[in-house]
């Protein structure tokens, strides 16, 4: 079979072949088809190739563009969130939090600092679901520190609860040993009255939220951004407040912000509003709303919705992970945030020990390897596998995640340049001893786990010579940083 060889310098021809496999009766022999296709990197948009396998035309191309960003994250495009949730949350059947809660995690655990330090730095949103009942003992306004307590008539089940500054000192000494960035959910229903809509309305009570700040910037926290209530926006989740009254007290946050961080060079971010997108509701927007507008552009926060259980935290749900963190960042998505770094039966690292899921290491190695400038990456043919490529972050080159959700089909991609003796570096991602459903993962082969001191494993690549081909196992994942495709949207 031949695939169009491109020859102007600026071109980088990928060729691919699938090897499907098939077992048969008693035999168990596998017949190899060779379905070709040209997989396509250039400066310049190059169109889809068509290639004939068995006398059939398969048209199955990707075509990276490189001559410029499709869109633009943040460098720190990985985040996962700390949440409130305390140990009498149960539902599904578990109490799925334990100790995990920002008010009781283990913060001395060496594995949960090695993990977080890993991304140099993490992006964490510390919110959720109860961060609209949480007060901040500053002393402004006084009133009882008290924990959350399980009710079932409130809101989510607990009753108010607490913050006290000596956590928040705590949390904040951890924050800075592990080099992580925060964005810190503000409790947004503070002075609120029902309206006849089932709304909430009436201005935001911002004494307490402004005395956080306040103390934070005191104590010479670094906070990444502050943002405004929780699923407050549309229909909500547990509560929700009208477009204009929201939209006024972001305006009132703005000013906060300003305000107590006079004379900072640098702000933290407004961010608003932490919840979904609902389309009538922002078109309710009122004119005079733009620092809203301009808040809730800063960043794209997006939690993982929590439907995977413990058990389930395995290969097949990382390769569902990074293709939603591929198809977010093309709709340039800044930050992607994920329900939860532990805790919840979905988090990145087990909620017992602190050893890192599956997803962790996916989510490690987008952050070390995926560049915030996104290039455009088509694919036409099979609906199994999946394409996404990055500048490459820190190096030269770019950067290609290929996601294979086949179980029976390799697939090779064949990488051609006319550059003599390069190499590129590889990372495959498997699952232990082929078993999809497996919370253990392999790198090029071997256990990725952490050491007896809660050290995180090196994930090192494989070198490989130019001339050689990018394969993709069955339900396996590949980053291939290759550092000869001078793409110019990566100068």
């Amino acid at each position: 079979m031949e695939c169009y060889i491109c020859l102007e310098p600026h071109f980088v021809c990928l060729r691919t072949e699938r090897r499907r496999r098939r077992g048969e009766m008693g035999g168990g022999a596998l017949l190899a088809q060779l379905l070709g296709f040209c997989f396509w990197g250039s400066l310049w948009l190059a169109g889809p190739v068509a290639a004939y396998s068995g006398g059939e035309l398969g048209k199955a191309a990707v075509v990276v563009d490189g001559a410029a960003a499709i869109a633009v994250t943040d460098e720190d495009f990985v985040c996962a969130t700390l949440d409130w949730w305390p140990p009498e949350k149960c539902d599904y059947g578990t109490c799925s939090w334990g100790l995990d809660s920002m008010l009781n995690l283990n913060l001395s655990n060496p594995i949960l600092l090695n993990a977080v330090k890993a991304f140099s730095p993490l992006k964490l949103r510390l919110g959720g679901s109860l961060q609209d009942k949480v007060i901040y003992d500053t002393g402004n306004p006084r009133q009882p520190c008290v924990p959350f307590l399980k009710n079932t008539s409130e809101m989510f089940g607990f009753s108010q609860g607490c913050l006290p500054m000596s956590r928040w000192d705590e949390l904040n000494e951890f924050f800075d040993k592990a080099g992580a960035l925060i964005i810190f959910g503000l409790n947004a229903l503070n002075g609120r009255v029902p309206e006849s809509d089932g709304s909430l309305g009436g201005p935001w009570n911002y004494t307490n939220a402004a005395s956080l700040i306040r103390y934070t910037v005191n104590k010479g926290y670094t906070i990444h951004g502050w943002e405004l209530g929780n699923e407050l926006s549309g229909s909500g989740v547990g509560a929700r407040i009208g477009a204009d009254q929201y939209a006024a007290d972001v305006i009132t946050l703005k000013s906060i912000i300003n305000d107590i961080y006079q004379g900072f060079p640098v702000k933290p971010l407004v961010l608003a509003p932490g919840g979904f997108f609902d389309a009538g509701w922002f078109t309710e927007l009122p004119p005079h709303s733009t620092l809203f507008k301009e808040s809730s552009a800063a960043e794209a926060l997006l939690p993982l919705p929590g439907l995977v259980k413990q058990e389930e935290l395995t290969t097949v749900a990382t390769i569902w992970y990074l293709d939603q963190l591929g198809m977010s960042a093309t709709y340039n998505t800044k930050t992607y945030c994920r329900q939860s770094l532990v805790g919840g039966n979905y988090g990145l690292l087990n909620t017992t020990t602190f050893h890192p899921n599956p997803d962790y290491y996916s989510a490690l190695l987008w952050h070390r390897l995926m560049g915030k400038h996104v290039l455009r990456t088509n694919f036409t043919g099979s609906r199994m596998t999946r394409a996404y490529s990055h500048c490459a972050k820190e190096s030269q080159g770019i950067t290609l995640l290929l996601i294979n959700l086949s179980g029976n089909t390799t697939t090779e991609v064949f990488v051609t340049t006319k550059t003599a003796e390069s190499t590129r570096e590889e990372y495959h991602l498997t699952a232990k001893d082929g078993d999809i459903h497996s919370q253990t993962m392999l790198l090029n082969g071997h256990i990725l786990a952490v050491d007896s001191d809660g050290h995180i494993p090196e994930l090192e690549p494989v070198k490989v010579a130019a001339s050689e081909p990018i394969t993709v196992d069955p339900f396996s994942i590949v980053f291939a940083h290759i550092p000869y495709f001078h793409a110019l949207a990566c100068r």
